[in-house]
């Protein structure tokens, strides 16, 4: 190599490490925490809501993956926060909330353990509605497995509202596990309720499909919440996922999934097919749009599948032709 193209080869590295270095100091002034996870870089930040609450999120690989409240309480001074606000709409069309204004433990509400994302909230809903009688699921609900962790947003959740709820989750990735412990206060959670001690949380790391297909267990409701590319986890999206889905329910349960996808057009095929598999092998499928009004824009849409019919509005429930 002559000298002149050593010379630019070094050059060019020592800009490359200076351009480097920037972007570690710029993200370190910003206070956003970078990690190296199984799908790609992780990016954890803090941000406001609409309403002005401090959010914290994460990033993976350039997805938004989970989104959390920050302060125990909306105004950091141990105010008990509404439960049950929703940015979704009530698809019920019943005023209140799925959940109580205090947790059931009698303390009051810690803001952390609350659902920010309107998908997250329509599934709350959902939850209450597998109760006797459509209503009362919150404290009935035993037996939950949530495939994919991120955050844990919904699992923790479950375990502050939910009494009788033993929830397993399956992140296949320790990383994420490690941030939603550091960051999303899942250590607060379990040391809160004893979740791990008393086998109301169980943390797995593991692929969900792997450990549905190679077990016989049941649960109540399975949650996919699982992000792979913009995609919702593989299998899970087709017949045998449909099958496989049907036979680790209880009698009565119900699986809930979050499709990252566009109501119409080409992008919108993985919600079809979700669909179609689906309504083979249940009596009912639902689907909450988090855009109704703007079918060609990707949301986050809430997906339910269950023998039960559930009290929301006819407009909600899909009807396979």
């Amino acid at each position: 190599m002559s000298q002149l193209a050593l010379a630019i080869v070094i050059a060019c590295l020592l800009i490359d490490a200076v351009l480097l270095a920037a972007l570690w100091l710029l993200l370190r002034w910003r206070k956003v925490s970078v990690y190296l996870t199984r799908f790609g870089p992780a990016l954890v930040f803090d941000g406001f809501d609409e309403d002005g609450d401090a959010i914290r999120l994460l990033n993976v690989n350039g997805t938004f993956q989970s989104v959390s409240y920050v302060l125990p309480s909306s105004d950091g001074a141990g105010a008990e926060p509404g439960a049950g606000a929703t940015d979704g709409e009530d698809v019920a069309g019943v005023a209140g909330a799925p959940s109580d204004a205090r947790l059931f433990d009698g303390g009051p509400t810690d803001q952390r353990f609350e659902l920010v994302c309107a998908y997250h909230q329509y599934f709350a809903e959902v939850i209450d509605m597998l109760g006797p009688g459509g209503t009362g699921g919150c404290r009935t609900l035993d037996g939950v497995l949530v495939v994919g962790g991120g955050g844990f947003s919904l699992p923790k959740w479950l375990v502050a509202h939910c009494p009788r709820a033993r929830v397993d989750v399956a992140e296949i990735d320790t990383k994420i596990i490690d941030i939603a412990r550091r960051h999303f206060f899942l250590s607060e959670l379990e040391a809160r309720f004893h979740a791990e001690e008393q086998g109301r949380l169980v943390v797995r790391c593991a692929d969900g499909w792997d450990w549905l297909a190679s077990g016989d267990r049941r649960w109540r409701l399975i949650v996919n919440d699982a992000f792979r590319a913009r995609r919702p986890l593989g299998a899970l999206t087709g017949t045998d996922g449909a099958r496989t889905i049907r036979a680790h329910l209880l009698p009565g349960g119900a699986y809930l999934a979050n499709l990252l996808c566009p109501l119409e057009g080409r992008s919108s095929d993985v919600l079809h097919q979700t669909i179609k598999a689906f309504a083979a092998e249940f009596a009912h499928v639902y689907l909450f749009p988090e855009w109704p009004d703007d079918p060609r824009r990707g949301g986050a849409n809430a997906f339910v599948a269950t023998d039960l019919r559930l009290p929301v509005r006819d407009v909600y429930e899909v009807r396979v032709r």
